[in-house]
């Protein structure tokens, strides 16, 4: 897999790697798997449904299947107990979709 940097994503990217005398790949490959990873496969941190909830999704079909995903794993962690709703939004100008989600439990709210 190739991944395509911003210009200033790169430019702080090198220079973080060269103060830990790292080559890029291998200083970003320590920190995703040390940072995203461990935050995003625990199931009961809901910092991957956080972070979906905040991106533009290019498709309607894109937004929908991260909110059916959602539902699924919120519905999974909390054995039926948390109530999850989530509506989808289009921007007129751009075309794009996102997602406004919250979850309840025992009367308090949450959003996502």
């Amino acid at each position: 897999m190739k991944i395509e940097l911003t210009p200033e994503i790169s430019a702080a990217l090198a220079k973080y790697a060269e103060l830990a005398g790292q080559p890029p790949a291998e200083f970003l490959n320590r920190y995703l798997n040390d940072s995203m990873v461990p935050l995003f496969e625990n199931p009961r941190s809901g910092e991957l449904e956080s972070h979906l909830a905040t991106l533009e999704y290019h498709t309607r079909s894109d937004a929908e299947r991260v909110v059916a995903w959602m539902a699924n794993r919120i519905a999974g962690r909390s054995g039926g107990r948390t109530a999850f709703e989530a509506e989808i939004f289009e921007d007129p100008d751009s075309g794009d979709f996102w997602i406004e989600a919250t979850t309840s439990n025992n009367g308090v709210r949450y959003s996502i």
